[in-house]
Order: structure tokens, then C-alpha cells, then sequence
């Protein structure tokens, strides 16, 4: 708004001319060049000087830095940096960014920024990207800031990372869930900058809830992955590196390849790949021959000798290898270690497979569930993974790794005894059934997909029982696994992500047989089990009740001395209808954001939980956090 614009509309006279352009001498000139045309990021501080504009600074500074894709970081950052040059002393900034800002290896710009402004508010819309901005081809966030420096140590910012809701289509609105707001100390990201991990400190907050963020704390501080993986020239125990390159003319130097056609190859496209291969046999790759006749630099030979761990270039397929074998790193990458150390690769590779590994690499990594499915080896390499010998292990854990081994390499000697009884063909790398031979291939990956995940399955408790992980820290988990993971960007508005799902229809387990319940026998062991802790003689039972009609869901929590199971009521009308009013009132729009307010109250002797009946607000996730949260009301403390 130009100073003084309201003279003009009193008097009802013609605004003045506002677009001020000083490269076209056509333009007529501004009477009050509120728009600008000009380049700002070089403009000096006076630019605005003598123009109607006190000091030549602002109150506000609205903006779009020019960014479209990948490789516009930088630029992005540099209107940060010089946003604060026009804006006055505690003026306002708001700018919409790319994602990458906070999440791609920006440590250093992160700990300089957040020193020279105070953060208010950071708006994540990564559930939303193919949503709201159909071209967009990396997801953007929202950042408020204020021009003055904060106070280092006791400043926290709000982050609000809403998740993807149907509700607001019709309305141009966004719902923002309770568990989608969060408060961020400045001091614990600037510490995490200075140990070039700002970006975990933001992505744990995308779908970490409290819980999470404390697990997540107690991996990180695990011997990582990193401790024995290395570059080729560091020494370290095991060698991790990325396949060969492929001369593309650029580099003016190509190298000849050092193998003969007959060595084996393989690559994360082929279909041995699709099936979740867990364990690569010889008969699964093909010879090299001539494909690849010139590369772009002379590999270290020994990144390709097995025993290995070959992992995609996205870190989302593993398979354990123990024979030589090339590949590209178009494709694949490896960790490579001596031939003693096969049965401890061997674990690695079923572990990197995991529901635990899974867990955390999700919320750590920078793209996942953000932007690509998509997790760098460097990501990787931060993984927790303690040896037997180290503390805070089962106290089996040698035995553990041996039993693990023991399975996949069943699991291999099975599917070479089948294989070997089927009519031979061809080739196992096409998808076309050999009627001469009667071997569909599609078939034969498809059987071998199915046992598996059969395997993973019976490994996956022992690889929580490695690390010791309790009951609750399962659930956070599997939660993770099933809910979150899937339920992240969606591609249109159309999409059925499990977290809109009510409560009692999921589809996934466990809450596709015990609907709310999986929620309110979750709460009550968890605070049943602290109250036995405690040395208390109170216990909690459970009712759970949901309208579809309305969209409500309501848990009441009984206190006492007994405990039963829980119990499904009926919200009558009348209450599901005051509820849901309640649930309005209570809720807090700033458009074009609604915020649901999380109810919770006492009365007397019963707790009531109200919330829309949406899978992503009754998880057992949630029940753990609401947990921690009625036991602080009733003890006065931190929970266990």
C-alpha cells in the first residue's frame, strides 16, 4: 500500500501511477514506485531512498525469490541475505522458498542466517507440493522473519508441517493437525548446524512427533555406520563407494574398462531387482560385454569384490552379494569388507531392509517423504549400527547376526534348489514366458518376492531385539512403516492415504481389526504400565466412540482401580453434534490455514480425547504422546 493512499480513495480520485521500470525510458515514471522492476539482488541500501519511503527501508518484505527447480539454492539464499538490508529495525519478512534450504547439506548459511534475524514461523508444505503448485518440481516452504537479532539461547520458532486433508478442497483452506505444529529451540538448531546436521533437526520435525524426536535422539547417538564404512583412501574397515561412470565425452581423458566381457554385472533396473532381492546370485546377473567401452575414470577394483552390500543409487533396494560382480553407479552403489566379515554384511544387508532402518532414515534424510524417495549414501552412513561388542546391544547379538545369516542363507539355498529343478531358458532378465521352456519369468520374481518379505518379516524382530528396542519404540516404528511412510506427498487430490482413513475403516494392520481400540489399549498399557512403575494403585480402562456422519471421534478415559479392555460406545446424536461444535469453536482459522485445536479435559474421574476421526489423529503413535502428555497433568513431571 503506497503512503497515504487513503487521501486518494476519500477524495475519490485515480490512484497514482505504482510500476516503476527505469530500464524502459517508454514506461511513464511512478508518482510512488511501490512496483519495481529491477534486479535486487543488486541493488545498493539507498535504492528506495527519497522516494516516498522513510530511510529507504520497509515494514514488510513480501516475497518469491526466483527459483524453479534443483539447482536454484543458492539464489534463494541470496535473497535472504539481503532481504533484511531494505526492511526497517523489527520489520517483517516473509518469503516462500524452496525446501532445500533447510534440508540440503546448507549448515553454514543456516548458522549465519538464524544469528542476523529472528525466525518466527516456518510453514512446511512438502505434503502439498504437487497440490498447490502443479509445476513445481522441488517442494517449497514458507519463512517469517523479523529484523533483529535474537536471543540465542532462549528463542524458539513455530514449525508447522501440514499433513495432506481433503477437508479444505471446496474452501481454498489448509487443515493443520495438532501433532503438525511444533516449537524448534534456535539453540538446538544452531548447534546441529555447527555439527552439519541442521537438516535433521528440521526433518524430524516433518513427521516426528515427541516421542520420535526422543527415540530418533537415542539412535543418533549409536555408533553410526560411518564409524566402519569409508572412502577407498580413509582406511576404515569396509570401503563404500559408488559404481563406475560411464565416459560421456565431457571429461577428454576416457578410460579403457579394466574387465573382460565375460565378468559379471548387474543393475538396480533389472528385474532381479523388482522382486526385493535380499541375497544377488550368479544366475541373477549377465555378462558385461561390450556395454560400457569407455568410463569416465579407472574404478578402485576392489568396490566390486564381494562380499558386499550393494545398495540402489536411492538407498531403497539392498542385497547381500559374495561373489565379484560390476556395476554402474548410474545404479548401484556398494560396502565392500574382507571375507571374515561376510556374516556381519551379510546382517548389514537384512538390517538396511528393516522396519527399524526404515524408520530412521525417513525421518533423518533430506528428501524422503519430502520430495524423492530418495536417501544419499551419506545419509546412509548415519545410520546407527553397533557391533556385539559395543554397549547397549542385546547381550546376544553374535548370536543375533548368526541366526540372521542363517536365514537368508536359507532363503538362497531354497531358491537355488527350485531354480535348479525348473526347465532352463534362455534368460531370466525379460518379462515374456519361454513357451519352449515353460518358465514364466514374471512369475518366478513374483514367488520370489513373496518369500522375501516372508523373510524379512520373521527378521525384523530380531532386529529389533539387536538393539534392544521396547514395546513402545516398536510402535513408533511400525506406525511409521505402515502409516506415515505411505501417507506422504501424495500425488493429486484424489489420493486415499491411510491417515485419512477413520479410524475404525484402516486398512492397515493393526488398527484394519481393532479400529479406535488400537489406540485406547495403547494408551492404557502405556499409562497402566507407568502407574505400576510408580508403585500407584490407580489404573485406567477405556471406551472409544466415532460418528461417520461427522466426521468425530471421542475417547473417554476412566479412572480407578481396575482396569478392563477396551470398549466401543455410541455417541449418541445430540453429543456427536455438540461435539463437533465444540471441536469448531475450538479451532482456530487464520486463512487460509485452519488450525484443529487437540482436546483434552478432566472430568472428575474420566479424561476425554475429541478429535476429527482421522487415522493420522488416533494412531498408537499418538496414543504414546498423549500418554506422556495426561501423565505430566496428573504427576506434574516429565514422563518416564
Amino acid at each position: 500500500m503506497p503512503p497515504n493512499a487513503g487521501k486518494y480513495r476519500d477524495r475519490k480520485e485515480r490512484l497514482p501511477k505504482l510500476f516503476h521500470d527505469p530500464a524502459n525510458p517508454k514506461q511513464p515514471e511512478a508518482d510512488i514506485p511501490v512496483i519495481n522492476r529491477n534486479d535486487f539482488l543488486a541493488l545498493d541500501e539507498d535504492a528506495f531512498a527519497s522516494k516516498g519511503f522513510p530511510n529507504g527501508r520497509f515494514d514488510c518484505i513480501l516475497g518469491n525469490p526466483p527459483w524453479a527447480d534443483r539447482s536454484s539454492k543458492r539464489i534463494a539464499q541470496r535473497f535472504m541475505q539481503e532481504a533484511p538490508r531494505f526492511l526497517n529495525s523489527a520489520g517483517i519478512g516473509c518469503l516462500l522458498l524452496p525446501t532445500k534450504i533447510l534440508h540440503n547439506r546448507t549448515d553454514a548459511f543456516q548458522s549465519t542466517w538464524f544469528t542476523e534475524i529472528t525466525p518466527e514461523k516456518v510453514l512446511q508444505l512438502a505434503d502439498y507440493r504437487k497440490l498447490l503448485f502443479e509445476d513445481a518440481k522441488t517442494p517449497a516452504i514458507i519463512v517469517r522473519f523479523r529484523n533483529s537479532a535474537p536471543n540465542l539461547a532462549r528463542h524458539t520458532m513455530e514449525f508447522t508441517a501440514p499433513k495432506f486433508n481433503r477437508d479444505g478442497l471446496g474452501k481454498g483452506v489448509i487443515t493443520i493437525d495438532p501433532l503438525a505444529r511444533a516449537w524448534i529451540p534456535l539453540a538446538e538448531l544452531l548447534a546441529a548446524a555447527r555439527s552439519e546436521a541442521a537438516p535433521i533437526v528440521w526433518k524430524q520435525h516433518l513427521w516426528g512427533t515427541r516421542r520420535d524426536r526422543r527415540f530418533l535422539k537415542l539412535l543418533l547417538s549409536l555408533p553410526s555406520l560411518s564409524n566402519l564404512a569409508g572412502k577407498p583412501k580413509e582406511g576404515k574397515r569396509w570401503i563404500k563407494a559408488r559404481g563406475f561412470q560411464q565416459d560421456t565425452g565431457k571429461t577428454g581423458n576416457p578410460k579403457l574398462p579394466w574387465w573382460n566381457e565375460r565378468h559379471l554385472y548387474t543393475d538396480a533396473e533389472a528385474p532381479v531387482w523388482q522382486s526385493g532381492v535380499i541375497c544377488l546370485r550368479e544366475d541373477d546377473c549377465e555378462a558385461v560385454g561390450d556395454r560400457f567401452p569407455s568410463l569416465s575414470r579407472s574404478p578402485d577394483k576392489r568396490i566390486y569384490k564381494g562380499p558386499m552390500v550393494l545398495i540402489s543409487k536411492e538407498s531403497t533396494k539392498v542385497a547381500y552379494c559374495d561373489f565379484d560382480v560390476l556395476f554402474s553407479g548410474s545404479f548401484l552403489q556398494s560396502i565392500t569388507g574382507p571375507k571374515e566379515d561376510a556374516e556381519l554384511l551379510l546382517f548389514l544387508a537384512a538390517y538396511l531392509r528393516s522396519g527399524l532402518a526404515k524408520y530412521f532414515l525417513f525421518h533423518t534424510s533430506a528428501n524422503w517423504g519430502v520430495e524423492r524417495d530418495k536417501v544419499h549414501l551419506r545419509e546412509l552412513l548415519r545410520i546407527p549400527f553397533p557391533l556385539p561388542e559395543d554397549d547397549f546391544i542385546a547381550p546376544d547379538a553374535a548370536e543375533i547376526i548368526g541366526e540372521i545369516a542363517e536365514k537368508v542363507r536359507g532363503l538362497g539355498n531354497r531358491l537355488q534348489a527350485e531354480f535348479q529343478q525348473m526347465p532352463r531358458q534362455a534368460s531370466l532378465f525379460g518379462d515374456q514366458e519361454d513357451s519352449n521352456k515353460g518358465i514364466n519369468p514374471k512369475q518366478w520374481q513374483t514367488h520370489r518376492k513373496s518369500l522375501t518379505f516372508a523373510l524379512q518379516a520373521e527378521i525384523d524382530p530380531l532386529i529389533y531385539r539387536y538393539f534392544g528396542l521396547t514395546d513402545q519404540e516398536r510402535i513408533l516404528v511400525e506406525d511409521t512403516v505402515t502409516v506415515f511412510i505411505p501417507s506422504a506427498t501424495p500425488g493429486n487430490w484424489g489420493a486415499c492415504p491411510p491417515t485419512l482413513d477413520p479410524a475404525g475403516k484402516a486398512k492397515v494392520a493393526p488398527y484394519d481389526k481393532k479400529g479406535l481400540c488400537a489406540y485406547g489399549d495403547t494408551l492404557v498399557d502405556t499409562l497402566n504400565g507407568w502407574a505400576e512403575d510408580e508403585g500407584s494403585s490407580c489404573r485406567i480402562r477405556a471406551e472409544v466412540g466415532a460418528d461417520g456422519k461427522i466426521d468425530m471421534a471421542m475417547v473417554t478415559l476412566h479412572l480407578g482401580e481396575s482396569t478392563a479392555d477396551c470398549r466401543q460406545m455410541s455417541l449418541s446424536d445430540s453429543l456427536a453434534k455438540a461435539l463437533k461444535r465444540y471441536h469448531e469453536t475450538a479451532s482456530q482459522k487464520i486463512n487460509p490455514l485452519v488450525y484443529e485445536r487437540d482436546i483434552l479435559f478432566f472430568d472428575g474421574n474420566r479424561i476425554h480425547i475429541i478429535r476429527s476421526d482421522r487415522l493420522l489423529n488416533w494412531t498408537r503413535t499418538m496414543a504414546l504422546n498423549d500418554a506422556a502428555r495426561i501423565y505430566g497433568e496428573i504427576v506434574g513431571k516429565e514422563d518416564p
